[in-house]
């Protein structure tokens, strides 16, 4: 096999909650379009599928190159672990005879494939949970979403959303907002420490698809310059000129009305700050808003959307779930959903109740990755019209420690839910433990534990953030973990099940090594800020890894950076 090729690039794609895509979960960046994240907000899902990433992956898999999205499982390959790229290739090669042969008869030189559609969805069709995991961020959780410091520690792999409106007033940068395409802008720590943007020379925005209908009326920004001196500088907006002048030093706001300018759909703002007697000021951009006449009682509208109802996420647009995502629905095969919590999902029930109305269920596979904590009766109803539907149970522990990791978990109810799953035919239940710094002791018996239930398991490798991966672990903790792991696969394993732990195993004794007092200190800080908002213990949960910690010469502090030791009032940002 190519050491490079992957079938799904060809065959698949991920679309999360913002509109944004991926070639998979595993991918290293977003899908791009001249540098900047698609959006299906702005873009259809034809233009997406032949996107600048996609065409660009596909020529390099072709070529024998490899592709910078795909380095984890060029890396995991090297270290002998479970690859996602051999796994999805093998598949679809035994499954429908796609070889790499088909790849290239199917691709054009400029890397757009004839393929109409992906067969292969994977759907992250909300972040609406009602989970706050500890590995998980606000992108995919709406309680961390809604959590100020969980949110503060884990805004989102994308680390910005879809700009939406409050009241008369919506922020559209410098972070960086699905939907805006932005630049000139460079990341730098300022003089507090604090992480800012520096504009370069010039920082221009993009924002299409303004409605006419919703004029905006000013447009504001906020600078901080550092040098202590006034700055010279120039604000367009759509080659309008709004502002030409000097801006005072420290922390300066400018609020601009935007009559002067023709109504528009697409708005292009250019912040230029020029040379004072041969010196380029370092100018940090703190905020960037649009402003409309009055507070309307459409607070929460997407400003960045191609659909006449602004108001809907993507998965609620009619116009995009069933006349552009399952358009083709008679050739899907395979649809993947999470969140979020998916079976916690509206947008879910809507697509499988529309599949088994067609008649389409029964030729596709469904999957869905599942707390177990909710479980409502229609949905599993809905179920037993599919060919097959692979349920993924995050069991990452048992009783009060999974509890813990999950925040929001009653155990009880999920090991009932578990058993109400298994009342359905076409479901196939397995585990899907989150392999991470905290649970990495207990994954021995967490596997005893599926085993006696008559539940097959993965591994679900926590990568991010860095001071949760188990390769940030001691070496001590580390060994300790994979000597009882590969006790298990020596005695009680199941033979099927022997490959998964070997792989852990091999995983956890790897020469690659993430552990360094600064992310453990990290480790230490999140895990206090979190204990201290939810009035929860690590120590009381975890004690032998907290043990373990110390006896590596790694002291728990008592410091908090986020909370206080009031529930989580939230002091500043990580």
């Amino acid at each position: 096999m190519s050491s490079t090729f992957c079938a799904l690039p060809w065959v698949h794609l991920l679309i999360t909650s913002y509109g944004g895509g991926q070639v998979c979960c595993l991918a290293r960046d977003m899908l791009r379009e001249n540098g900047q994240h698609v959006s299906l907000y702005t873009s259809t899902l034809d233009e997406v599928w032949n996107c600048e990433s996609l065409r660009r992956i596909r020529l390099n898999m072709l070529a024998g190159k490899p592709s910078p999205e795909c380095s984890l499982c060029y890396q995991n390959e090297a270290d002998n672990i479970r690859s996602e790229r051999l796994e999805e290739t093998r598949y679809w090669q035994e499954q429908t005879g796609f070889t790499i042969e088909t790849a290239r008869d199917a691709t054009d030189a400029e890397g757009r494939t004839s393929i109409a559609r992906p067969v292969y969805y994977q759907l992250l069709v909300s972040n609406a949970c009602n989970l706050a995991c500890r590995m998980c961020n606000a992108e995919a959780s709406s309680r961390i979403e809604h959590d100020a410091v969980h949110r503060a520690w884990a805004p989102g792999y994308n680390n910005g959303v879809m700009p939406r409106w409050k009241g008369d007033r919506v922020s559209i940068g410098p972070e960086h907002h699905i939907g805006v395409a932005a630049g000139g802008l460079a990341p730098r720590q300022d003089d507090r420490g604090t992480n800012a943007h520096a504009i370069l020379r010039e920082a221009w925005f993009d924002v299409p698809h303004l409605p006419s209908t919703d004029p905006i009326t000013s447009i504001g920004l906020s600078f901080d310059a550092q040098d202590g001196k006034p700055f010279a500088c120039t604000i367009t907006a759509n080659s309008a000129t709004l502002f030409d002048g000097t801006v005072e030093p420290g922390q300066s706001s400018l609020l601009l009305a935007t009559d002067r300018l023709q109504p528009f759909s697409t708005l292009r703002l250019s912040i230029a700050v020029a040379e004072t007697e041969g010196h380029q000021p370092t100018v940090f951009l703190r905020e960037v808003f649009l402003q409309r006449a009055e507070e309307r009682q459409r607070s929460g509208e997407y400003v960045v959307s191609r659909f006449s109802d602004r108001s809907k996420p993507l998965f609620d647009q009619d116009s995009f779930l069933f006349g552009e995502l399952l358009a083709r629905s008679s050739e899907l095969r395979r649809v993947y959903v999470t969140g979020g919590e998916p079976l916690y999902s509206k947008s879910l029930l809507r697509m499988v109740a529309y599949l088994n109305d067609l008649g389409h269920s029964r030729n596709i596979d469904a999957y869905f990755t599942t707390n177990a904590t909710v479980l409502s009766d229609s949905l599993l109803e809905q179920l037993r019209s599919f060919n097959i539907v692979r349920i993924g149970i995050s069991l990452d522990a048992l009783g009060d420690k999974i509890e813990y990791i999950r925040h929001g978990t009653k155990w009880q109810i999920m090991l009932a839910n578990i058993e109400r799953l298994r009342s359905v035919d076409a479901v196939r239940l397995h585990a899907i433990p989150a392999a991470q710094i905290m649970n990495i002791l207990e994954m021995a018996e967490t596997m005893r534990f599926c085993d006696s239930i008559d539940l097959p398991f993965g591994i679900n490798l926590v990568y991010y953030p860095e001071f949760l991966n188990v390769l940030a672990a001691p070496r001590l903790v580390r060994d300790i973990a994979a000597d009882r792991l590969e006790i298990y696969a020596n005695t009680d394993c199941r033979p099927e099940q022997r490959h998964t732990v070997v792989s852990l195993v091999n995983h956890l004794r790897s020469e690659n090594d993430l552990c360094t007092p600064e992310r453990l200190l990290q480790f230490m800080l999140f895990t206090n800020d979190l204990d201290a908002s939810r009035g929860e213990s690590f120590k009381d949960a975890f004690p032998e890894l907290h043990r373990l910690l110390e006896e590596s010469g790694h002291t728990w502090t008592s410091n908090l950076k986020i909370a206080t030791r009031d529930k989580g009032e939230k002091q500043g940002a990580p």
